[in-house]
Formats: structure tokens, C-alpha cells, sequence
């Protein structure tokens, strides 16, 4: 084709890389918006928001959370679901803490990092071995593991451990930096270098995206989608560790709100229901929204129950984005 038979483009038809890096940003990367406008908020109510005493202690109280949603964003994108974190949450919490006194802390943690691995285990032989669906299988297991911890710790319930046992939750490294915060940073950008890096991560997403063309590619599904029910199994455990260093104190029902917010951290954060997609700096975002959110309603002195309705509210309203965004990209 000449020059001369080439049409000009209109004004209309010239797009702007800034105008489409915007536009992409807006509909694809919402939740880097609510971050932003949050990030606004806190900062003209409460100037001091930004001190890092503030930032360090809002991590800390959120370890636990942070390390189920590091769980829960493999086992999503793997196209699965996990209602039980919270119950494996609150075993590892159980186990770590009746050992305290009779044994070292070392192996106090990996006792209850193991019974969080066996309970992950136990889901997902269930889903992918006997084939019960991931909603069900884990409902039903959460009301298992918890019965479980009831018997387990009995009326021995401790509201304090020792100095060795609470050193994990309360330490500070030169007297400034949890040693709970670096840990659980740790993991993450491990976390997100396995996902995105390795073919370990490359398998997780292909059995999102369709396990049948996966299973023809050689990958064994099977393995891979059990694997990461047994990974939040050790994550969950591992939070619940770490929370219960820091209280001194747990009980089989310190389960809590544990489900529902490390589901909607990782929702929030753009990771999709139907598997296939996501990412865990999205779920590092998710978790900041959801953190500020939380201490935004402490501040406002905001009834617990109407924290739970907005907390479900932010979840439906996260999954009816992700639906409609994938309707539209199918008509595309």
C-alpha cells in the first residue's frame, strides 16, 4: 500500500498513551483507587496516621490476617475456596499455646504449624480425591477442626504464657521493629516470587484457568490444587501462632471474623472467584484497604455490627465488579 492511499487518523481516532493507561488503570486496577482515595481520607482526619509507630502497630495486629490471605490468594487463583482458615487459624493458635511449659518453642511452632498442614491435608484430599465441592468440604471440616480444638484443650484453657512463648508476638528487633512484621513481610514477597516466577506459580494459575487444558499440558492437578490447601493450612496455623504470642491467651473459638476477612482482602484485592486470576501484590493492596477500613471504624467508634455489614457489603460488592468485568471481557 503507497503513502498516498494511507488515511490520516482523526483527532477521535489518536488515543493517548497517558488517556489509556488511565482508563486501563480505572477499570482493571479498582481497587488501587479505593487505596488512593483511603490513603486521602486518613491522612486529612488524622494527620498522624502516617507516624510509623502507627503503620508498624497496624501490621502487627494484622498478622494473622495478612498470612491467611497469603494462603487464601494461592487456593483462589487454583480455582478453590477455603471456609475452614479460620478454624485452622484458631488450631494453630491452641496447639502453640497448651505446649507452652512443656515444651520449646521451636517445636511448639512446628507442632502447630504441622496441625494446621494435616488440616489442609484433610481438605484437600477431600476436594480433589474424593470430589466434594470446595464450599461444602470446607464448611463441613471447619465445624470438625474446631470440635477437634474444644476436646483437645478441654477446660485448659491458659490466659498467659511465658516470656519464650511470647517472644515471637512481642519482640522488637533494636527495640523499633516486630519481629512479627519482618517475618510475615518475608513470606509475602516469597509468596509472591513462587506465584509469579516459578512453575509451581505458572501451574496454580493454569488449574485456575481451566483444569481440564491443564491436566493435558502434564500438569498434575490433583497435586497442585491439594498443595495449596495444605499451604494455607501452615499459614493459617502460622498467624495463629503469632496472635497468640501476642495476646498470651487462645480458645477454640478464636476464630472470629478470620474467614470472612481474609476472603475479602484477597477479593478485594482483584483476585477472582472463578480462579485463574490474580495476584498477590493485589492481595497486599486488598489487605491495606481493608486494614485502614478497620481502623478508620475503630476511630469512629463504629458498632461491631455495622463493621460486619460493611465489611460484607465491600465483599459483594467486589465480587458483583469482578462478574460484570468478566461478562463484558467474554463479549469483547
Amino acid at each position: 500500500m503507497s503513502d498516498a492511499s494511507r488515511v490520516p487518523a482523526t483527532d477521535s481516532q489518536r488515543k493517548s498513551p497517558v488517556l489509556d493507561a488511565f482508563t486501563y488503570s480505572l477499570a482493571k486496577l479498582p481497587m488501587l483507587w479505593v487505596l488512593a482515595l483511603l490513603l486521602i481520607v486518613v491522612t486529612v482526619m488524622y494527620p498522624g496516621f502516617w507516624m510509623i509507630g502507627n503503620v508498624t502497630n497496624l501490621i502487627t495486629q494484622n498478622v494473622g490476617l495478612i498470612l491467611c490471605a497469603i494462603g487464601m490468594t494461592y487456593v483462589m487463583i487454583a480455582g478453590g475456596f477455603d471456609l475452614s482458615v479460620g478454624a485452622i487459624y484458631a488450631a494453630g493458635a491452641v496447639t502453640y499455646v497448651s505446649m507452652d511449659g512443656a515444651a520449646p518453642v521451636g517445636i511448639a511452632v512446628l507442632a502447630s504449624v504441622l496441625v494446621g498442614g494435616v488440616f489442609g491435608l484433610a481438605n484437600g484430599v477431600l476436594i480433589n480425591r474424593v470430589g466434594v465441592n470446595p464450599f461444602v468440604a470446607t464448611l463441613g471440616t471447619s465445624s470438625v477442626f474446631i470440635g477437634l480444638m474444644t476436646l483437645y484443650a478441654g477446660a485448659n484453657v491458659k490466659f498467659s504464657v511465658s516470656p519464650e512463648y511470647s517472644f515471637l508476638g512481642t519482640h522488637r528487633i533494636g527495640g523499633l521493629i516486630p519481629l512479627s512484621n519482618v517475618i510475615v513481610i518475608v513470606i509475602l514477597v516469597i509468596a509472591a516470587v513462587i506465584l509469579a516466577k516459578t512453575t509451581y506459580g505458572r501451574s496454580v494459575y493454569a488449574i485456575g484457568g481451566s483444569q481440564e487444558a491443564a491436566r493435558l499440558t502434564g500438569i498434575r492437578v490433583g497435586v497442585v490444587s491439594g498443595s495449596t490447601f495444605v499451604l494455607i493450612g501452615l499459614l493459617a496455623a502460622l498467624g495463629g501462632v503469632f496472635v497468640a504470642s501476642q495476646l498470651g491467651t487462645a480458645q477454640p473459638n478464636f476464630v472470629g471474623n478470620m474467614t470472612l476477612d481474609a476472603i475479602a482482602v484477597v477479593i478485594i484485592g482483584g483476585t477472582s472467584l472463578l480462579g485463574g486470576e490474580g495476584a498477590m501484590w493485589r492481595t497486599a493492596v486488598g489487605c491495606a484497604i481493608l486494614m485502614i477500613i478497620t481502623n478508620l471504624f475503630s476511630s469512629l467508634n463504629l458498632e461491631p455490627a455495622l463493621q460486619m455489614v460493611f465489611k460484607g457489603l465491600i465483599v459483594v460488592v467486589a465480587v458483583a465488579v469482578d462478574v460484570i468485568t468478566r461478562k463484558r471481557s467474554a463479549r469483547a
